[in-house]
């Protein structure tokens, strides 16, 4: 486990492979809120344990700046897994980075 600011969180989730596998990027506001959302289903701390993982990770880092002008152009969003909140925070401080897999039909974009 590792923390970075979120320049470093987007360049750590590119450059990241497992298994042969490459072409990560950090989780979206959506992604996170539907992770969040699964934990209530009740298979999801289950599932996530067989790839020792945790929906609860802290602070993380998401994929997407906050964009809103009038608020300021140097945070992006994280997400806390604790009580499924999103917030915005800037660049410069450190979170988790936790990459994920793109979806198919975005990597064709690429």
């Amino acid at each position: 486990e590792k923390e970075y600011n979120w320049q470093d969180a987007n360049k750590y989730a590119a450059e990241f492979s497992a298994d042969g596998f490459s072409g990560f990027r950090l989780r979206t506001r959506k992604e996170n809120v539907d992770i969040y959302d699964c934990r209530f289903i009740g298979q999801l701390d289950e599932a996530l344990k067989l790839i020792d993982g945790n929906a609860n990770r802290g602070w993380s880092w998401g994929c997407e700046r906050d964009t809103y002008p009038a608020y300021s152009d140097q945070c992006a969003w994280i997400f806390y897994g604790g009580n499924g909140g999103a917030y915005n925070y800037v660049f410069y401080y450190s979170f988790l980075a936790v990459p994920v897999a793109l979806y198919p039909s975005e990597a064709k974009d690429k």
